[in-house]
């Protein structure tokens, strides 16, 4: 639990060393985008812990925008926080979304849908079984959503479930503002047509960004997993790059 200036204690997922890392290397009052929220908790401690001046949160699936509004009505108040009830994709229009269905899934866990459907190898029982529904949410790209925009946003939280790729390829112009991005990436497929951190860290690469550490691990399992040394590689970790422009 972490309390908050306002007096307001809730659950969230953001690693204290992240909000030291924004601290050191965005400008103040940075505008936060999180990209994937399922509670829109995340979004709401970040903008709360770095004093920013916008939050923008994006939630496609429909089971999960109004615990998202819920969260923002209780906890964000005095934030600008906008919640956007939309996938952040390679393009603007609608797609297919595979959402947890709560009543035939062992795992409740709303957090697993995506715009990827679930590997089975990823669902084992141990996790419990989960079982998606599909159906179509609208998508719109980085770019698209802030085009026209004197305000851009320079830290990103991306955590979609398989559609990394598809939220970088949508942004080209947008990251070119961006100093610090947050991303869950995985070293074997979470979902089905998952990109892996090879493919995430070129792309980034390519947009002038370079990794600074992977949060879950030291500098030693983080070297054997790149370099593809460890007997079972993770599924995922969390990674942070920051700009090198």
């Amino acid at each position: 639990m972490e309390n908050l200036a306002a007096g307001a204690s809730f659950r969230h997922q953001v690693p204290p060393e992240l909000v030291r890392i924004a601290k050191r290397v965005c400008p103040p009052n940075p505008i936060v985008c999180e990209i994937g929220s399922r509670d829109a908790l995340d979004g709401i401690y970040l903008c709360t812990a770095l004093d920013a001046a916008e939050c923008h949160i994006f939630e496609p699936d429909p089971s999960s925008i109004d615990s998202c509004r819920a969260d923002i009505a209780e906890y964000g108040q005095g934030r600008k926080i906008i919640l956007n009830p939309v996938a952040v994709s390679n393009r603007t229009g609608s797609a297919q979304f595979y959402a947890v269905d709560p009543g035939q899934s062992d795992n409740k866990d709303r957090g697993f849908s995506s715009m990827f459907p679930i590997n089975p190898a990823y669902a084992s029982p141990r996790r419990g079984r989960i079982i998606q529904r599909t159906i179509t949410v609208p998508t719109t790209t980085l770019d698209a959503y802030f085009e026209g925009s004197q305000k851009l946003p320079d830290l990103l939280w991306i955590d979609v479930e398989g559609a990394e790729k598809l939220v970088l390829d949508g942004g080209p112009r947008t990251l070119r503002h961006v100093t610090l991005i947050y991303i869950e990436v995985s070293f074997r497929p979470m979902q089905i047509g998952k990109p892996l951190w090879w493919e995430i860290d070129k792309l980034l690469r390519a947009r002038q960004f370079r990794l600074l550490k992977f949060i879950e691990a030291s500098r030693l399992k983080a070297f054997m997993a790149v370099h593809r040394l460890l007997p079972n590689l993770p599924w995922h970790w969390n990674a942070v790059y920051l700009s090198s422009r």
